[in-house]
């Protein structure tokens, strides 16, 4: 993805006011490293993890878990990544209806 992508990733998170743990490997940025703003972080230094690894087994199998958003199909809609769009999606699966859906459905299985 581009550092402007990354930026919009990272502001959409921000802005969804939700806890989260964010991976974002050293390589995720297209020749360039993954650099985020001071702004970005003082923002989100209460309710924000980022860090570069993690145990995904551990993480994900872990009951406070909410979420979780893979790069797998990027490639096709990486050009759509808008900072409204990751807020309303994460406000939706977290907060919304279609996110009381799916985490019924989870539990099912």
């Amino acid at each position: 993805m581009s550092a402007k992508h990354l930026k919009e990733f990272a502001w959409g998170l921000a802005n969804s006011k939700h806890p989260f743990l964010w991976i974002v490997r050293p390589d995720v940025v297209m020749g360039d490293s993954a650099n985020l703003d001071l702004e970005f972080l003082k923002e989100i230094k209460e309710r924000g993890l980022i860090t570069s690894w993690c145990n995904q087994y551990e993480v994900l199998s872990h009951p406070s878990v909410g979420v979780f958003l893979t790069h797998c199909g990027w490639n096709s809609t990486v050009e759509t990544i808008s900072g409204e769009n990751i807020e309303f999606l994460v406000k939706e699966m977290m907060e919304g209806e279609e996110g009381k859906k799916k985490k019924e459905k989870a539990l099912e299985w």
